[in-house]
């Protein structure tokens, strides 16, 4: 769901990330510190014979990226702060609170200069309010 990305980017905009990406579109020598963040669809919960369906789950995934360790959990923090437990706007859409799914330590990747990754997930539910 596009527009749940679109949504996601810029509440973590929002949380104060001042240069937030989505997956695939960073650029060749990125400036750091920066967040990549993912949507991506897991099962719906319940489908019919009609193939409609009922609530569908989502994942949010954030990979915060910085020279630093401070930096990098700092990202990591703000991304806490924008999505955990918080209702993101999409419309034709009712979406439940993020939750927190996965989150990883503080990663130093020996090929790319020492950068920093910290990784955390967050789920939600969505019922669609409006027919497409």
């Amino acid at each position: 769901m596009s527009t749940l990305l679109s949504a996601a980017i810029a509440r973590a905009k929002a949380a104060g990330v001042a240069r937030v990406h989505s997956a695939g579109s960073v650029p060749a020598n990125p400036t750091y510190p920066y967040q990549v963040i993912a949507v991506s669809s897991l099962d719906a919960d319940t489908y019919t014979l009609d193939a409609s369906f009922g609530t569908r789950s989502w994942r949010i995934v954030v990979e915060s990226y910085a020279r630093t360790h401070d930096h990098a959990t700092h990202l990591d923090e703000l991304a806490h702060d924008a999505f955990l437990d918080q209702r993101l706007d999409v419309p034709g859409w009712d979406l439940g609170p993020c939750l927190r799914e996965v989150g990883s330590g503080v990663y130093r990747d020996p090929d790319d200069n020492g950068v920093m990754r910290v990784v955390s997930t967050f789920v939600t539910t969505a019922t669609r309010t409006t027919t497409p």
